[in-house]
């Protein structure tokens, strides 16, 4: 008699847990426009502009990303003019709220555009639990570029949320960690890892 055992769901890799955190902020706006949509229950376009700060085309297009994520719905049929443009969708409350937690943080910190770029979150998360060099660093990104990843390590650094320490190795090598000011984001953004 065979019997089959069933297996335990398969935990997500640290490696794909970045690549998902990646492609839901590739849109700079995304997580502002998700937590926007999050705490008012569903907004229109005009609104979304006017309490993120994004342009008409760039909160689009975050908005209609996140719809082709699953994050965001658009209700069906045409509407009343004051009926939300973009609703939640069904799953979508936790990573709403955790996006609100990171959206806070950065605003908090006084950050510009820094958090927001497409890798520096990736980046960041890669780097919350331990240090790494380069290469380890870049792994734990999957498709992310050199070029990419030493810009945004450059930007971080120079925003103070990365610092690094030159190894005494052959061939040389920098070691990789969050600075003080971003050990912080660690705990949000570990939630909206785990909530995405």
């Amino acid at each position: 008699i065979l019997c089959i055992m069933p297996q335990a769901p398969e935990q997500d890799s640290p490696r794909s847990s970045a690549e998902r955190l990646a492609r839901l902020v590739h849109r700079r706006w995304a997580l502002h426009v998700l937590a926007e949509v999050g705490a008012s229950g569903g907004a229109k376009l005009v609104t979304l502009v006017n309490r993120t700060g994004a342009t008409p085309a760039a909160a689009r297009a975050s908005a209609e990303h996140l719809v082709s994520m699953g994050l965001l719905a658009k209700p069906s049929g045409m509407g009343h003019p004051l009926r939300p443009e973009y609703m939640l969708g069904p799953r979508a409350s936790p990573v709403a709220d955790a996006a609100g937690d990171v959206v806070r943080w950065i605003d908090r910190r006084d950050a510009a555009d820094t958090p927001l770029r497409k890798w520096s979150l990736p980046t960041l998360w890669v780097l919350h639990d331990a240090p790494k060099r380069f290469g380890l660093l870049r792994d734990g990104l999957l498709t992310i570029t050199d070029r990419a990843l030493s810009m945004s390590l450059s930007e971080l650094g120079g925003a103070n949320f990365v610092d690094y320490r030159s190894l005494d190795s052959r061939p040389p090598a920098n070691e990789y960690r969050l600075a003080r000011r971003a050990r912080s984001l660690a705990v949000p953004l570990d939630a909206l890892v785990r909530a995405g």
